[in-house]
């Protein structure tokens, strides 16, 4: 017999259940009689199979009808079920112990061995027949052709809706649901991982495909910091070493660890990611330790000589540690966010509690506050772009000499704001002024690398292809560009 089951529909699909002794159709037994034999219990599973689509009626091998049985709890004898939430139960079954039922037999005797059909038990149904087999599970089965279709359109990392639709296009009767393919999918997942969890078949993998693999534990032995990295990008990273650009980001994996993305660029000023950090957090032990992996791939005196970053002192210490040798660019646009955030309002004050003020005033007045209110905003947004076109002056010096007499007067323009002229000065340009003027950034071989922007690209890119942000270490890795041994160089470009 068929093994209960149990699914879930909404309410305002959901017939009303007959009772367990009620006939709702006619005796459908004429459309299995016959005199016909088979071979294999294959082939009259088949037949009964291509019978039961006729009349719309999808049953399993055992052919007794798909609501037959009755539904039984799951709660163990002498427990209490306790409800996780007091959200009104919308669990229905559609199994009506329906009396429907078809019988084979096999023939030992006869030299042929074939199996026949017996008889039909019963050829009436308790409910009624269902006018599409979607959703049915047997007939929402795919088949060899498609399983290797959801197969390879998985490995090219195609969204299971894509998937579907791509399915029905090829195969019009396909009654399959998204619930099919994210099943299949997990088939095909635990198939390949041969009961490997999921660091055993990242590592697995990594050494199948030459990846660089490399991980630390703590006392008890929890993964830490990962780092995953293609060999034909190490390649690329010991051939073109001059630059190097560094950011994190955040939401790509459930275990809220943020990744380090340390990208290159090759001689013609294409992009490539040299490797993926996951760090247990953004200390400064982190960065080193990750730093410290990604010299390995490095021969002695060939390592980075440029590294732009974002002004975070963690990995700042982290790089002046691992590459004393290197020459550090504060990423420009980092900057400028940075310096807007703190200084606009300094400028450009929002002003609500002067908008409340005026709200209180008499009609009359009101007109009046508000031609003064807009007036002086416009003179402090005249006066911010003053501010952003001097500053991006100062920034682009190319002497020494050109940059003490431009910051000179920017900051004598700003005589009136002191409060902002101690955060420029304390803030950025005693401190990093040699970090990202181009008086000083000059005197390196960035090739115009002022900016972390390729790094955002890439993220950006990444994200696309990860579909979610809670996914798994293993699921990033076979998500990420990297997973394509056939095309190692896909991520080119990002």
């Amino acid at each position: 017999m068929v093994e209960n089951q149990q699914i879930v529909l909404p309410p305002s699909s959901m017939p009303s259940q007959p009772n367990a002794n009620e006939i709702l159709t006619e005796d459908s037994s004429h459309h299995y009689l016959n005199d016909l034999t088979w071979k294999d219990k294959k082939d009259a599973k088949k037949w009964a199979i291509e019978r039961d689509k006729l009349i719309m009626c999808d049953r399993h091998f055992q052919m007794v009808c798909e609501c037959s049985g009755t539904s039984k709890s799951h709660v163990k004898k002498g427990t209490e079920s306790k409800r996780k939430t007091k959200r009104k139960n919308t669990t229905f079954t559609k199994n009506t112990n329906c009396p429907f039922k078809l019988q084979f037999k096999h023939n030992k005797k006869n030299e042929n061995n074939f199996w026949y059909l017996e008889k039909v038990a019963c050829g009436r149904h308790n409910h009624l027949i269902p006018k599409t087999l979607l959703s049915h599970p047997y007939a929402a089965r795919l088949n060899d052709e498609e399983k290797m279709i959801v197969s390879s359109m998985t490995e090219n990392r195609m969204k299971p809706i894509d998937i579907l639709s791509h399915i029905k296009l090829l195969n019009p009767s396909n009654v399959s649901t998204l619930a099919t393919i994210y099943n299949a999918k997990t088939k095909l997942k635990d198939e390949q991982s041969e009961n490997r969890n999921q660091m055993q078949q990242l590592r697995h993998l990594g050494e199948k495909y030459n990846y660089s693999v490399f991980h630390n534990e703590d006392d008890d032995r929890q993964i830490k910091n990962l780092i995953l990295s293609h060999p034909e990008f190490i390649r690329l990273a010991r051939c073109s070493n001059q630059v190097f650009l560094m950011d994190c980001t955040y939401k790509t994996n459930k275990y809220e660890m943020p990744v380090l993305n340390i990208v290159g660029q090759t001689s013609t000023n294409s992009p490539f990611s040299v490797a993926f950090c996951f760090l247990e957090n953004e200390l400064e032990e982190s960065y080193v330790w990750a730093l410290e992996q990604v010299k390995l791939f490095y021969v002695e005196g060939y390592t980075p000589k440029v590294i732009v970053t974002d002004k975070e002192q963690a990995l700042l210490n982290a790089i002046a540690r691992v590459f004393p040798d290197a020459h550090h660019l504060l990423c420009t646009f980092h900057l400028w966010n940075s310096i807007e955030t703190k200084c606009n309002t300094i400028i450009r004050p929002t002003n609500k509690s002067e908008m409340a003020r005026i709200k209180t005033l008499l009609v009359d007045q009101q007109e009046q506050a508000k031609e003064k209110f807009k007036k002086d905003d416009k003179l402090a947004e005249l006066r911010w772009a003053s501010f952003q076109d001097d500053w991006d002056a100062m920034a682009h010096s190319l002497t020494v000499e050109d940059y003490e007499e431009r910051s000179r007067m920017l900051l004598d323009s700003l005589r009136s704001y002191p409060s902002m002229v101690n955060c420029l000065v304390d803030n950025w340009l005693d401190p990093h002024k040699e970090n990202f003027i181009s008086a000083f950034t000059n005197q390196y071989r960035h090739f115009d690398n002022q900016a972390t922007s390729t790094v955002e690209s890439s993220h950006n890119w990444l994200k696309k292809k990860l579909h979610s942000g809670d996914l798994k270490l293993f699921s990033c890795f076979i998500t990420s560009p990297y997973y394509n041994p056939l095309n190692p160089l896909n991520h080119i470009d990002a």
